[in-house]
Formats: structure tokens, C-alpha cells, sequence
């Protein structure tokens, strides 16, 4: 598959070999194949020599290109019927709503999602024996002033609507450890909080990926409130990298924190302004619907740290990639 030079030299040095071997020869079912994580994940893995099939059950089907890739059109609510006599060895179930804007037009859709579609893929990972990565969010830990182990729990109003998107995603969780106990599936929950990269999609309005919209239109970036909130970030190349760090590196049934560096929304912008010396940060207090409540969120890493994985990327250097990136797909479509 061709990539955009930038991108494809971006990609080309994301995994050390020892890494890619946790793919090599294997199968593995990959859902949200269109979304951030999901498309740069999957186009991660096409980029290296890597021998692997991905198998993409998807909404629509996906065009990839690539003799490694087979998608197929189902509806992940549903129970999933695979192609031909697929035998899969993971499952990498990356689909949910993510942005604002889903939530306020589908909270049941959300709920449905991250507990249906999981309940069915991992009746599916039991079927086929196959590990199964079920890509969680820091926004299960709700609002607490600590730096979050992944033993703690912050307060969350399971009355508030906007609850659809954590609570589901906690449901999803223990579902893993549901069918572990169960039937034996082995599971791995990673944890990841504010994720950024330059594989968006058009409806995203998650304030990551505005602010970088509106930095590579030339256009000044908005920020909506203070700014105070404390959250961690993530680029999503690091968050590929983790995924298959996962695959052979990490003990089963256990849930692990993903995170680079932590600073407040507005550091954040701020940093982000800084990429294009046409753009400045200006603010304007409005009310948004669907946005979390939740003011503080760090994570603490240290335990997925002792099992070796580190951010590859500082944050400043995901969002330099991201621009880049951005810019080159820009120039592309003009």
C-alpha cells in the first residue's frame, strides 16, 4: 500500500523488528479500522513487511489495498459471522464513538456499542481461542484529584446521560473479566486518556482534534473554556505501538494505563498554536454539550512501564508529526 512520503517515513520508523514479530504470521480481526486509533493502527501495520492478515468487519466496506487486508460490511451488534474458514489468533476491537458530537445525538448507540459489540467479539476471541484487546479510556476512572493507578476510582454520576460513554466502556471492561472467568478468554484492557494523531475523521469534534483542524486551516484556535482542566495526551502512534506491545508482552486480564505527558487543556492548545505562526489561541466561554465533566484526569504508568513499554514520541513531537502530516494530506487534496 502507497503512503504520502511524509507519512510513510513516519510509519516506516514506528516499530522496533523484536516488536513487529507479535503480528508476524498471525490473524487478527481489527475493528474501528476507520476511526483515529483504528486507521493509523491498521496502516501501521501495512507499512512494514510484516506477513499478517487483518481481517475488518466494518459499517462500509474499506478499501486498503493490500493483499493483507480482507474487510467485509456486518454490524458489530449483531453476531459476527467471519468469512471462508478465517481461524483468528487476536481480536483488536478499537470501534466506539469517541467525539462529543456522538454522544449528544446517540447515547444509546454508545451504550450498545461498547457493550453488544464487545459481548460479540469476545464470544468470538472464545470461539477461536484468541486474545482479545479491548481499548478502554481513562474517562472509567471519572473525576478524581489523583493521579490515577489502575486501582483507583473517581466519582461518576451513572443519572447523567453523558455517562453513556464511561459507564459502557466500565461495562466493557468487565466483560472481559466476565468471559475470562467464565470461559476462559484472555483479555488485556488498555486505558488510554486525550489521543491525538492526524487520522480523524470529519465529524471529530473532540477538542484535540479541533484545535489541530483549525492550526492546519490557518485558522486562530478556540478555546472554550479556561483551559484549567488537567488531563493526560497520547499520541495515537504511540497508542499503535502499545496495542502490539500488548499482543505478546503483557500478563492477561489485566488492565494497563497508556499516557505520554499531562498538562492542562490550555498548555495544550497553546502548544498547538505554536506549530503554525499564522494561528493564535483566543478564548471564548460557551457551553458544549456532551463534553466530560471531569477536570482532573492523569494516569499514572508505572505499571505497564515495568512490563518495558515507554512513549516512543514526547508530545511536542507527536504534535509536530500530526502538523506535518496534516499539512501533507492538505497539500494532496488541493
Amino acid at each position: 500500500m502507497q503512503f504520502a512520503p511524509i507519512y510513510a517515513h513516519h510509519l516506516a520508523k514506528l516499530y522496533e523488528p523484536a516488536v513487529l514479530e507479535s503480528v508476524e504470521g498471525k490473524t487478527l480481526l481489527v475493528t474501528g479500522a476507520s476511526g483515529l486509533i483504528g486507521r493509523f493502527f491498521v496502516d501501521s501495520l501495512l507499512a512494514s513487511r510484516a506477513d499478517f492478515r487483518l481481517v475488518l468487519p466494518a459499517r462500509r466496506a474499506l478499501d486498503f489495498a493490500d493483499s493483507r487486508v480482507q474487510s467485509f460490511v456486518a454490524n458489530l451488534c449483531e453476531p459476527l459471522s467471519l468469512p471462508d474458514s478465517t481461524k483468528l489468533d487476536a481480536i483488536v476491537h478499537l470501534a466506539s464513538p469517541a467525539s462529543p458530537a456522538a454522544f449528544v445525538d446517540s447515547p444509546i448507540a454508545t451504550i450498545m456499542l461498547n457493550v453488544y459489540a464487545t459481548q460479540n467479539l469476545l464470544e468470538l476471541a472464545s470461539q477461536h481461542h484468541a486474545k482479545f484487546i479491548f481499548m478502554s479510556s481513562s474517562e472509567i476512572y471519572g473525576e478524581s484529584a489523583k493521579i490515577l493507578a489502575e486501582t483507583d476510582m473517581g466519582i461518576l454520576d451513572c443519572m447523567d446521560w453523558r455517562s453513556c460513554y464511561n459507564e459502557s466502556k466500565r461495562v466493557g471492561e468487565t466483560l472481559t473479566q466476565s468471559f475470562a472467568h467464565e470461559k476462559g478468554t484472555q483479555s488485556i484492557v488498555l486505558r488510554i486518556p486525550r489521543t491525538f494523531g492526524p487520522t480523524f475523521g470529519a465529524h471529530d469534534n473532540r477538542a484535540a482534534t479541533a484545535f489541530l483542524r483549525d492550526c492546519v486551516h490557518n485558522h486562530d484556535i478556540w478555546l472554550k473554556s479556561e483551559g484549567n482542566q488537567m488531563y493526560s495526551f497520547l499520541y495515537v502512534g504511540d497508542c499503535a505501538r502499545a496495542i502490539v506491545f500488548s499482543l505478546n508482552h503483557l500478563p492477561t486480564n489485566n488492565a494497563y494505563n497508556i499516557a505520554s505527558e499531562a498538562m492542562s487543556l490550555r498548555d495544550f492548545a497553546l502548544r498547538v498554536a505554536g506549530l503554525n505562526p499564522k494561528v493564535c489561541l483566543k478564548t471564548k466561554e460557551e457551553r458544549q454539550e456532551g463534553i466530560t465533566k471531569t477536570q482532573h484526569a492523569i494516569l499514572d504508568t508505572a505499571k505497564i512501564e515495568s512490563y518495558g513499554f515507554f512513549p516512543k514520541f514526547s508530545l511536542q513531537e507527536g504534535l509536530e508529526w500530526t502538523y506535518q502530516i496534516l499539512q501533507e494530506q492538505q497539500k494532496e487534496r488541493e
